[in-house]
């Protein structure tokens, strides 16, 4: 996913706050773009309507947001929960986000200073924390993922969201990126070993296992349509609809369940490798960037699509 965030949470010292919301409004005009990133992008509105649904989902009554910036988050998300607190490093944010709260008339929307490494809050104190765009500018993302889930709740949500990988070098000037975004058997292993902050490893999270029941449901359908097209091209009876149906298909599916495994992973599975940090050595970050390639390549989907309703479902073809 892409989104944008202002550079107040680098390490080093960050603009002026209205230079800040400025530039947040620029990277953000950046984001909505996606032409200049892979595929794997989505929208700012999108990511936040989909974040907004799966909080109010839970109705968490306390909500963390870790990393708040100018308390987007927090106007987008306080509607759905009972408390809502906003943490951030930079007093020039708080404030700006202090004003935007009000402006927004969320009375059960606080914030304060803190730092996301050592955050200042007791153990188990929120149903729900949000890390939205903010880890593309830490140091030790995983240190402060290990913090969000000390102060969360058992059976609590954590939820990240950060860039795919791109190639958009002056983020590292201009706006303090630190990592230019952030991959089968090998995630399971991942999440058997890893800790989930929940007294348990990753592959015991409900959510988790579905993931993984998802992308192994779709990998084995596309593995049979594969089969059965090999089968009727044996036979000499392969249509031309069918065969662009499974490239469809298969190329579409590819891209779904790496962005899958890549939220299971988190932050750090979109290291690539050679990188600090970098989770099963960059393999699923590099794999899913090349999905994309087959997406277009081999045949652009658009076409495909046309083929398949036209030659296969008799549809009217318009001219280009």
């Amino acid at each position: 996913m892409i989104a944008a965030v202002v550079p107040s949470h680098s390490v080093s010292a960050g603009p002026t706050a209205n230079s800040s919301a400025n530039q947040f409004s620029q990277v953000r005009q950046l984001a909505l773009l996606g032409q200049q990133v892979t595929g794997l992008a989505q929208s700012l509105e999108d990511e936040r309507d989909l974040t907004a649904g799966f909080i109010a989902a839970g109705r968490p009554a306390d909500l963390l947001d870790i990393g708040t910036g100018t308390g987007r988050m927090l106007e987008v998300l306080g509607p759905h929960v009972g408390q809502a607190l906003g943490i951030d490093q930079s007093r020039e944010m708080l404030a700006v986000a202090r004003v935007n709260i009000e402006r927004a008339g969320l009375a059960n929307g606080t914030v304060r200073l803190g730092d996301m490494y050592q955050l200042p809050l007791p153990d188990a104190r929120f149903d729900a924390a949000v890390i939205h765009q903010v880890l593309h500018y830490a140091e030790r993302p995983g240190d402060a993922i290990a913090e969000a889930a000390r102060v969360l709740r058992p059976n609590g949500v954590l939820i990240v969201a950060d860039f795919a990988p791109h190639t958009l070098e002056f983020l590292r000037e201009e706006q303090a990126h630190r990592r230019l975004g952030f991959t089968d058997g090998e995630v399971a292993e991942w999440c058997r070993t890893t800790e989930s902050g929940q007294g348990g490893p990753m592959i015991d999270v409900p959510w988790v296992q579905m993931d993984l029941a998802r992308a192994h449901a779709r990998l084995e359908a596309m593995k049979l349509l594969n089969w059965r097209m090999a089968a009727a091209l044996d036979a000499g009876a392969l249509a031309p609809a069918d065969s662009s149906a499974v490239k469809v298909y298969g190329t579409e599916t590819l891209v779904d369940v790496y962005r899958t495994l890549l939220g299971v992973l988190g932050a750090a599975g979109y290291l690539p490798s050679g990188s600090p940090g970098a989770v099963l050595h960059g393999d699923v970050e590099r794999a899913g960037r090349a999905a994309q390639i087959n997406t277009f390549g081999g045949g652009v989907n658009e076409v495909q699509r046309e083929i398949i309703a036209s030659a296969g479902l008799g549809m009217a073809r318009r001219a280009r």
